[in-house]
């Protein structure tokens, strides 16, 4: 990438942003997230872009803005818009964090369910009140848990910043109790019970349980969209998909050095498997 477009991109961005209040919060988020004893750290407030009917809430000083970033300006999930917008019903968001993509969701998709899983509580609790801002809470249903190979209860490892926090088995000073949810318990307890049009997956590492027992749920995904965290790779996930790799067309895309996997069921198998 030029210097020229990197420039490109930088004034694309902030151009965005509805006015000078959000950018000005935007650039003070990040100083205080480099420097945690200016005033403000994790204050809520409400950030707006153009052309969205409905302000963010996220917390000055932490990963938040950078998130709204990801989804709303870089559209890390615009691939998956190839779906007419009325006939996406059911979508699955493994690691909501504070719920922009949900956000991103529910206005490409008016018409689908969102069905979601963030382990932290914090995060949950944005969440919720972001969909609330969105008008959407009507079409969430949020779990509080992480996903894993089983259920039961492990520990959250807070040692990053909130997009980041992850499964542990191990406790730790930085870490707190969890609920850990099978993907077939989750599936059970949110009473999905047909074919799930797209799933997303940043669970920070948590996909290298999640996909060990991926047979169990996989057929009834038409397209996953999943964040790769070492020492989890495109080859590991391949091995976990050694029975089901043939019915998917597999893309490994880049976004400043994040690879994200999308795989997309190939048409002749989305109706062997529509009764399941």
């Amino acid at each position: 990438m030029t210097f020229r477009s990197l420039l490109a991109g930088k004034l694309k961005g902030m151009f965005l942003y509805r006015g000078i209040r959000d950018l000005g919060l935007v650039a003070y988020s990040k100083i205080v997230r480099r420097f945690r004893f200016l005033p403000g750290s994790h204050r809520r407030v409400e950030i707006y872009l153009r052309d969205f009917p409905a302000p963010f809430l996220c917390r000055l000083g932490s990963s938040d803005t950078e998130v709204l970033r990801e989804v709303f300006i870089d559209r890390q999930y615009a691939a998956l818009q190839i779906f007419p917008d009325h006939s996406v019903k059911t979508i699955v968001d493994l690691g909501a964090n504070i719920g922009l993509s949900l956000c991103f969701w529910s206005q490409q998709y008016p018409s689908a369910h969102l069905f979601a899983v963030e382990p932290d509580r914090e995060n949950a609790k944005i969440c919720m009140l972001n969909c609330a801002l969105w008008g959407i809470i009507g079409r969430v249903l949020l779990i509080e848990a992480c996903i894993g190979r089983e259920s039961g209860h492990a520990w959250l490892d807070r040692g990053s910043e909130p997009w980041a926090y992850r499964l542990s088995h191990s406790s730790t000073r930085v870490s707190s109790e969890t609920e850990v949810i099978s993907m077939p318990d989750f599936l059970n307890r949110a009473q999905i019970k047909g074919r799930i049009d797209i799933l997303k997956c940043d669970i920070e590492g948590g996909e290298a349980e999640l996909m060990s027992t991926c047979q169990d749920w996989l057929d009834r995904v038409d397209v996953m969209i999943m964040e790769l965290h070492a020492p989890y790779s495109v080859d590991c996930l391949k091995k976990d998909l050694v029975h089901s790799l043939s019915k998917f067309a597999l893309v490994v895309r880049e976004q400043k050095g994040v690879a994200f996997v999308i795989l997309n069921r190939l048409a002749g198998f989305a109706e062997q498997s529509s009764d399941k």
